[in-house]
């Protein structure tokens, strides 16, 4: 199986990979991860045999003939070369469905190979941190001066694959202002929002996770908030999945760490457009899941999260 390049694609794969081995429990599976961020998120994953990542095409082909089938859950140049290179035959999944949620569209694919049924647990993503994990997390809050018993820790999650794939050129030289991205809440409302929380109630701390490429929004939010915890760019996924068992809420946009946070049981506030809804929106949805969903970011008001926020 060769699995996406991009983190929250390859969560919601692993329901698949999941029902794929509870039916079929005498298998291996072995999947190719297209970077490390992916083979990231399939560490210690008990329904996987062996992860690789990016393997060369020497490599690739050293295992000619260790595979009965190649599965193409997610197609792609890449994937297709793989297989190529495996000389096995693959069945492929139908083109995405955009009516469909892309993990049940998965399971549906899987389900149709094995004439087998679909419970809510197996609709569940898996991401399995390690003690180690929930270690770091513990000690990274705790460097930062949080309170574990008495601070509301609400996590944030400011940007989207936009600004974490090019980092700095997004960013406006001077005014520290993200150029706008259709799947971003604008930063100024997440400052707007902090202030109004706190005010509401003194104990809220906003914790704000990313990956490196987000770093200066967590920098331009500081400046604004002496009472911010910035951990962008601090964290791997285990980490921040392990982190999430400390927050009360999550706050994000379409992006990998809302796709983390649906594989923990966190509070999870969402923030979508309509073009992606129907692909990409919190799965399974649960009664803790709240989604904002408005014609463009900007116009869902600092209110309307607020008001999830403390309802």
């Amino acid at each position: 199986m060769v699995l996406p390049a991009r983190l929250g694609d390859t969560i919601r794969y692993t329901p698949a990979i999941k029902l794929l081995k509870k039916n079929r429990p005498e298998i291996k599976i072995d999947v190719i991860c297209l970077t490390d961020l992916a083979g990231s998120v399939l560490a210690h994953n008990p329904s996987i045999n062996q992860v690789n990542v990016l393997p060369t095409k020497r490599e690739t082909k050293r295992k000619i003939g260790c595979y009965d089938i190649g599965i193409n859950i997610h197609d792609s140049d890449k994937a297709r070369q793989y297989f190529h290179w495996l000389k096995v035959d693959v069945i492929n999944q139908l083109p995405p469905d955009d009516n469909k949620h892309a993990a049940q569209q998965a399971l549906e694919f899987i389900q149709s190979l094995l004439e087998c049924d679909i419970s809510e647990n197996d609709r569940r993503y898996d991401l399995y941190p390690q003690s180690r994990h929930f270690a770091k997390a513990k000690d990274l809050l705790l460097s930062q001066g949080a309170s574990l018993n008495d601070d509301i820790l609400i996590g944030c999650h400011l940007g989207c694959h936009g600004i974490a794939k090019r980092g700095k050129k997004f960013w406006k030289p001077l005014f520290w202002k993200p150029l706008k991205l259709r799947r971003m809440w604008p930063l100024e409302n997440f400052i707007v929002l902090e202030a109004a929380a706190r005010k509401n109630d003194h104990r809220i701390r906003f914790v704000l996770t990313g990956s490196k490429g987000e770093k200066l929004l967590g920098k331009a939010f500081k400046q604004k908030s002496n009472h911010v915890i910035d951990f962008i760019g601090k964290t791997s996924i285990l980490d921040l999945t392990a982190l999430m068992s400390y927050f009360k809420y999550y706050i994000t946009s379409d992006t990998g760490a809302l796709h983390v946070a649906c594989a923990t049981d966190i509070n999870l506030i969402a923030l979508f457009i309509p073009r992606y809804l129907q692909r990409s929106a919190p799965y399974p949805r649960r009664p803790n899941h709240t989604v904002i969903c408005r014609s463009s970011m900007d116009e869902i008001r600092v209110q309307d999260v607020l008001d999830a926020l403390v309802s």
